[in-house]
């Protein structure tokens, strides 16, 4: 018997809990997964979400370590708001009938009998390749990874999911890797246009969309069925040194330019870690603010899978941290409250808000004109009360279909159809944004260029007047929940014995899963093509990619970014390049020792004005150039400068202006590159390619 002490003839209480249980959860331990295990051999552990000073800690008890509690949200009040807004979700139809084995083990049968929604956005890995190597690295690609997964196979998965999601498809995403390194871009994007997909997004990196033509032209091509998701860290260079490996911004700025101007839908998308650019989410939003097309921002707390393992799970940037940082770092122009919970999902799982700019030139948010309550009411998160008694009963289907497709994934703004949904909004919550745009017709023309006037008038309004911010937190083993994972409608596309898909949280966490992905299970290991043949830009110019090489090429890049110099010529192995008014020799790709000729050009002043602010990244003509294309103004001409002047007299009849272009330096170096390393491999052979010393003269010699 527990004896309880007294005093005065009274029990003295036993001391309260620090913490208030929020609710039951089943988890799972992160220091058994760090021993691996097959995912149907994972031990399930029965936890609770507690809160805490304000915050939100996950804790569950392992018999084999305890009790371990980790970090899951940072405010207990937005977490609370986003719980208000859990609506009802659609039930999916399982890979394999029968399938009720156990969580997450089931998954490596597909989508099982008891997983509660469908697939809202498909992520289809369409290669391993990347031309970078980022320290934060979700998927672990690399520039030495050569896995691509053919377009039929891409195609089969596709149209396997189109099948159990009734003939259509939400949101498919294309992603890797890098996807515009692969070598059937081309079909792979008409095959998978003329599909019934509401969104095909392709989610890149950005650097050949800087450096290439051909592939802007081809994005271009497609812009009335294609949008592009822009990976962008911030606005410092540790941001993207710590995320990309290098200071990355002069070519993230080029390709926010260039998609603009080509009138193509992006929507940016910025990984933020705690300490290192959680405080450049405002300057992130205020950039799609002021840039026509970026149609969005989607924020991603880093989250500790792939190459970025290494996270604190007790201190961490989360969702709610992301939302609570919105309202100081945009002077209150985007708060927590313009954003509310993914309609259908968990609502842990992601937050959506639309900003809309009036005639004034003012940013309002969806949530503040309309309001929440009436917002609600529309979804169905609340029953109908007496503020949509002045909504005809009619109109109310119609408005809430609206409604859960802007807030949901599928709502694109390719869309011809976007118009009057917009329209549908702006009559039932009072807006006088899209007033006046006509109604669309329901399907796209065959032709892109044969698109209705008025469709072209709505997707000016709506490049150039509507952003959609949305946070978008994963899940790692530290912040894992069942609860989650079985109501996630973020699917990778995986094959087991058959095409199949899986949660991406749940990919990412267990090996066995990550096993499946398309580039693994059905991927070919394929060197990488300097050009992809077939495929051309504008004036006819080669479609170059980066593959056999990338990591020459990268370094090429490193040099000229570090050199924050303007280009003025070059040869085969080095670059001449203009900085505070002198004309300097960069390093060799191949880093071998200077040649002569840039050691006696050391330090030359050059006869143009010095080059001033940041390294600018300038693609060559239409047909962008290759890695090395960091240039400013004085290289519109490349046969200006005193290098190219004395080039030109050493090669007599060829004039200035034929000497190399960047992108003709970056094709020539790059084959120079290959035979020096061909060379070094047999041994000491390899001096006679480098610059050969001159002699020392017996006057140098003397002591």
């Amino acid at each position: 018997m527990l004896a309880v002490p007294r005093t005065g003839g009274l029990a003295v209480p036993l001391p309260l809990r620090g913490d208030r249980i929020l609710r039951y959860v089943n988890a799972f331990c992160p220091r058994c997964h760090r021993a691996g295990g097959d995912p149907r051999e994972v031990r399930r552990l029965a936890g609770w979400l507690a809160e805490l000073n304000g915050r939100v800690y996950l804790d569950r008890g392992c018999p084999d370590h305890g009790m371990i509690r980790t970090l899951y949200e940072e405010d207990a009040a937005i977490l609370a708001y986003l719980e208000e807004w859990t609506g009802p979700a659609t039930r999916p139809a399982p890979d394999v009938a029968g399938n009720f084995d156990p969580i997450p083990g089931a998954y490596l049968r597909g989508l099982p009998e008891l997983h509660t929604r469908h697939t809202a956005m498909l992520v289809v890995d369409v290669t391993e390749a990347c031309n970078l190597n980022c320290p934060t690295c979700y998927a672990d690609a690399s520039p030495e990874r050569r896995g691509v997964v053919p377009v039929a196979d891409v195609l089969a998965n596709v149209d396997r999911r189109i099948a159990r999601e009734d003939g259509h498809l939400d949101v498919l995403v294309l992603s890797g890797g890098e996807p515009t390194l692969h070598p059937e871009l081309r079909e792979l994007l008409a095959e998978l246009a003329a599909r019934p997909i509401a969104r095909i997004v392709v989610d890149t990196n950005g650097l050949l969309v800087a450096r290439d033509g051909a592939v802007l032209d081809l994005l271009a091509e497609h812009r009335e069925r294609i949008e592009v998701q822009l990976q962008y860290d911030g606005a410092s260079a540790e941001a993207h040194r710590y995320h990309r490996g290098e200071d990355l911004r002069p070519f993230k700025e080029l390709a926010v330019r260039r998609l603009s101007e080509y009138e193509i839908f992006t929507t940016l998308v910025m990984t933020a870690a705690l300490g290192v650019n959680d405080e450049e989410i405002g300057d992130v939003v205020r950039l799609a603010l002021d840039t026509p097309y970026v149609g969005g921002v989607e924020i991603r707390p880093r989250c500790g899978s792939g190459r970025s393992a290494a996270i604190d799970p007790m201190n961490r940037l989360t969702h709610t941290g992301v939302l609570k940082r919105l309202g100081p770092q945009t002077g209150g122009l985007v708060t927590w409250q313009d954003l509310t919970a993914l309609p259908g999902a968990h609502p842990h799982c992601g937050s959506v808000g639309y900003l809309l700019r009036d005639e004034g030139g003012r940013w309002r948010s969806l949530a503040a004109l309309a309001g929440h309550r009436r917002l609600k009411e529309y979804l169905g998160v609340v029953p109908d009360a007496a503020a949509t008694a002045d909504l005809p009963q009619e109109a109310r289907p119609a408005v809430r279909q609206a409604l859960l497709t802007l807030l949901a994934e599928r709502a694109s703004p390719c869309d011809p159809a976007i118009g009057e949904l917009w329209r549908t909004v702006a009559a039932a919550c009072g807006l006088d944004v899209f007033a006046g745009t006509a109604a669309q017709p329901a399907a796209l023309p065959a032709v892109p260029s044969a698109v209705a006037p008025g469709h072209r008038r709505v997707r000016r309004l709506l490049g150039e007047g509507v952003v959609r911010i949305a946070v978008r937190p994963f899940m790692d083993i530290a912040t894992m929940v069942e609860e989650r994972l079985v109501q996630c409608g973020v699917h990778v596309g995986t094959r087991g014995r058959q095409d199949q898909c899986a949660p991406f949280c749940a990919v990412q966490a267990w090996p066995a899963l990550a096993r499946q992905r398309l580039p693994v299970a059905a991927g070919e290991a394929r060197d990488l093509p300097e050009r992809n043949v077939g495929q051309t830009g504008a004036k006819g110019r080669p479609f170059a990619i980066l593959g056999v090489r990338a990591d020459i090429l990268r370094r090429n890049t490193r040099a000229h970014v570090r050199s924050r110099a303007t280009v003025v010529s070059s040869d085969r192995t080095h670059v001449r390049y203009r900085t505070r008014g002198f004309a300097r020799s960069c390093r060799s790709v191949v880093r071998a020792p200077p040649c002569r000729t840039c050691v006696r050009g050391e330090g030359e002043r050059d006869d143009r004005a010095p080059v001033a602010g940041r390294v600018r990244a300038v693609p060559d003509g239409d047909a962008g150039g290759g890695a090395g294309d960091v240039v400013g103004d004085a290289a519109a001409d490349p046969g200006s400068g005193p290098v190219a002047r004395r080039r030109a007299d050493r090669r007599p009849g060829v004039p200035a202006a034929s000497a190399d272009t960047p992108s003709d330096f970056l094709r020539k170096s790059t084959a120079t590159a290959r035979a020096r390393h061909k060379v070094r491999e047999r041994g000491p052979r390899a001096q006679p390619l480098r610059p050969r010393r001159r002699p020392a003269s017996p006057r140098a010699r003397r002591p």
